[in-house]
């Protein structure tokens, strides 16, 4: 039995994007890990994003370990797209902070889901 626990944050930027496509194309993956938390990488042209989960996950299960990975690169995926949807908001303004409640609430049910509450 494993447990998990994520939180995310972004940065506005440019980024080289990944040479795959679809939605993995801007998949970084992992980019450290320590005992017990691994960070992830997900790139854009506007945006970069680094999501840090706290799990306990045995080395020795590579394939659960590589099942978790690509969820949370779909969560990952959902979240930029959350975030290009507040920007295409024509009350968005750009480069500020993002004050939308439904981007907030968004973001925090995609976390509850990906965590399993």
């Amino acid at each position: 039995s494993s447990s998990s626990s994520i939180s995310s944050s972004s940065s506005s930027g440019g980024g080289a994007v990944s040479v795959t496509s679809g939605m993995d194309a801007c998949w970084v993956g992992l980019l450290c890990s320590t005992n017990n938390l691994r960070a992830y990488g997900y790139v854009t042209t506007n945006a970069k994003y680094v999501t840090l989960v706290e799990d306990s996950i045995p080395p020795e299960n590579v394939q659960f370990q590589k099942s978790r990975d690509n969820e949370i690169c779909v969560l990952m995926a959902n979240v930029h797209r959350l975030y290009t949807e507040s920007l295409m908001n024509p009350f968005t303004k750009l480069h500020s902070k993002i004050t939308s409640k439904r981007f907030d609430l968004n973001v925090t049910n995609l976390v509850h889901s990906f965590n399993g509450l």
